[in-house]
């Protein structure tokens, strides 16, 4: 299982009742997809850089 602390930060962003039996179960999942997409936008952005980057340089040298 997951330590509690690293799930919680991500979590809070997600705005959830607290007092619902299911939040107990959906918390932690909906911190991991957050975390996930996050992880993935922040790829696919450095992508990007790179290639918008590798279009300038081509640009320059042509």
């Amino acid at each position: 299982s997951l330590p509690k602390c690293s799930l919680q930060s991500s979590a809070e962003s997600i705005s959830f009742p607290h007092d619902s039996h299911l939040s107990y179960i959906n918390y932690p999942i909906l911190a991991l997809v957050s975390k996930l997409i996050n992880v993935f936008f922040l790829k696919a952005d450095k992508q990007k850089q790179k290639k918008t980057l590798l279009i300038r340089h081509i640009n320059k040298i042509s």
